[in-house]
Formats: structure tokens, C-alpha cells, sequence
């Protein structure tokens, strides 16, 4: 009778452990470290790290997603490895902030920069990001490139802390290694070819190279004989590269103008309150209108075209 009740006792023990076992293979698995937009957290640094708000702009999309003055830079600036900045006042962001990581200029193509960690702690971003070559036996583009990583945050931050997966660091570009920006007034004498545009200064006429982002002033700004006001700078190759234009006439525009951001009218104008009172505006091309929100407080500067439309040329959210 007592071997009848042990045997009982051990059978009862084995179903109760297989049905534990059971439970915990079905049950829900164990979270890894928390993802903000597909990428892991790291555990890095420690303490107080929280999730940041972000987007990857893919060089595809520097046209449409980056301010022009942000692409005119960053062509120069990724040219170096490390990392640099773009702010307001700066730069006129929208109030976003724009992080660009370069491994600066290699070679061959083949070569890459992906992020792999971004946390915040405190007041300070970290990143960890990966470099990678091309194998030695791989086939690649024979020209020099530029691995880079841009990516928008919502505000800014305190510190920014960049290292490789390799425990190298990216350091912190300094402004001064942008050529210096000059500004000048002229007479524009037309277009030269498709990149570009003729103007003379004092009586001098030269060779002003147009960016492909500014080439809309072509068709809806300028006429030939028109006076112009224009900021340019000279690249390594000793092109003068315009990096704003604007007619005498719009220069005299109103700027720092404030308002109340309502929202769009189609898809060329948008709706915005100036003293409590609506009215009607067409953003420049170089404008992201996706950036701003209903309600949103806003600071702009604008001008008449000869059509009477009000051309909103620079816009930004108030602080």
C-alpha cells in the first residue's frame, strides 16, 4: 500500500513540473532593449536613458527633406570625419535639429555608416555607429564617396557623444572649416547654361554657379537686367557657388514677421494669422510645410511678388 501511495506521489510531482515547464515555454518572451525607429538601445551609457524621438534622412531625400542651407553645408562639411550640428539661429531649421555623422571622404565606394545605438541620458545624446570597408575582393564604384548619416531630431540637446562600434570617436566639426560666406549686389545678365548664371558686380561680369535647389528662381524671380542681392561662396575649385539670391525688391521684404501657423489652403498656399487676421501665402520651394503644425506659432519673412501673391521666403516656428 505504502509503494501504491509513493508512486502516486512522484507521478503527481512529474505532471505538476511538466505543466510548469509548459507554461513557461508559451508564455510571453522576455523584451530585449527598448527600439525607437528599428534601432536597439544599448544599455549605454547607464542610468536615466530614455528613448529619443528621430528619423534617418536618406541622401535620396536631402532635396525634399533638408533646408537648402543645410545641404549646401553638409556637401562641404562631409568631406571631414566627425560630426557637426545644424541649429538654430544658425540655420534656419524650422526648429529641428539636423545631426550629421561622416566617416569623410574615401577612395572608392563600398563604404558605410550605419547607426547602431541612440540613447539619451540626461540632457546628452549617445551614439554608437558602425563603419564598414568594402572586402578586398569586392567590386566597387571607383570614385570618391562620402558615407554619411543624417539624422533629424526634435530638439536639441546639451551634449552629443559619437563613437564607432570600434571604440573610435567622431569629433565635433568646427564651423570654421566652411568657406566663408560673402555677400555682394549686382545686375543679373541671364543664364549661362543649365548651372550657370551671369552677374555683374561694380561693372564686372562673372560666372556664378546655381544649385539645382535654387534653380526655381530661373522661372519665377529673376529677369534679365534685374538687381540682385545674393550670398555666394567659393568652393575648392574656385567656383563662386550662390547660396542665396534675392531681386533689390525683395530684399526690402518684411521679415520677422509673426503668426499663427492655420494651416494649408492647396497644395501651393497656406493659411496664417498675422494680428489675428487670415491671410493667404505661398511658401518658396526651399520651404518644408510638413514641419509645421496647426496653431503652430510661426516667424516668417515674405514679400509681393508683381502678381501680388505674398512669397513667404524663410519660415520658422517660435521659441
Amino acid at each position: 500500500m505504502k509503494r501504491v501511495l509513493t508512486l502516486a506521489v512522484l507521478v503527481i510531482l512529474i505532471l505538476v513540473l511538466a505543466a510548469g515547464l509548459l507554461v513557461s515555454g508559451c508564455g510571453a518572451p522576455a523584451k530585449g532593449p527598448e527600439k525607437e525607429n528599428g534601432v536597439p538601445g544599448n544599455g549605454k551609457p547607464g542610468g536615466n536613458e530614455t528613448a529619443v524621438r528621430y528619423e534617418i534622412i536618406e541622401e535620396k531625400d536631402y532635396e525634399d527633406k533638408l533646408p537648402v542651407m543645410v545641404r549646401g553645408d553638409l556637401s562641404l562639411l562631409r568631406a571631414h570625419k566627425g560630426y557637426f550640428v545644424f541649429s538654430p539661429p544658425a540655420y534656419d531649421t524650422g526648429g529641428n535639429i539636423y545631426l550629421m555623422i561622416s566617416a569623410g571622404e574615401k577612395p572608392t565606394g563600398g563604404y558605410s555608416l550605419t547607426l547602431r545605438s541612440l540613447q539619451k541620458q540626461n540632457s546628452s545624446l549617445y551614439l554608437e555607429v558602425e563603419e564598414k570597408a568594402p572586402a578586398k575582393d569586392e567590386m566597387v564604384i571607383q570614385v570618391l564617396t562620402y558615407p554619411t548619416l543624417v539624422i533629424k531630431l526634435d530638439k536639441a540637446y546639451d551634449g552629443y557623444n559619437l563613437t564607432g562600434t570600434d571604440k573610435e570617436s567622431f569629433p565635433a566639426l568646427s564651423p570654421e572649416i566652411i568657406p566663408q560666406r560673402k555677400e555682394a549686389r549686382g545686375t543679373y545678365n541671364g543664364q549661362i547654361d543649365n548651372n550657370f548664371i551671369e552677374i555683374s558686380v561694380d561693372g564686372t561680369a562673372g560666372a556664378y554657379m546655381l544649385p539645382e535647389a535654387l534653380s526655381w528662381v530661373l522661372a519665377e524671380m529673376l529677369n534679365s537686367g534685374d538687381s540682385v542681392v545674393f550670398t555666394y561662396m567659393d568652393n575648392e575649385h574656385g567656383q563662386r557657388i550662390i547660396l542665396e539670391i534675392d531681386t533689390a525688391e525683395r530684399a526690402a521684404m518684411l521679415r520677422g514677421v509673426r503668426g499663427v501657423f492655420v494651416g494649408r489652403i492647396d497644395n501651393n498656399s497656406v493659411e496664417i494669422k498675422v494680428g489675428g487676421n487670415p491671410a493667404a501665402y505661398v511658401p518658396a520651394e526651399q520651404i518644408l510645410i510638413g514641419q509645421f503644425n496647426d496653431g503652430d506659432k510661426v516667424i516668417f519673412d515674405y514679400y509681393e511678388d508683381r502678381h501680388g501673391r505674398r512669397i513667404i521666403n524663410r519660415m520658422h516656428k517660435e521659441n
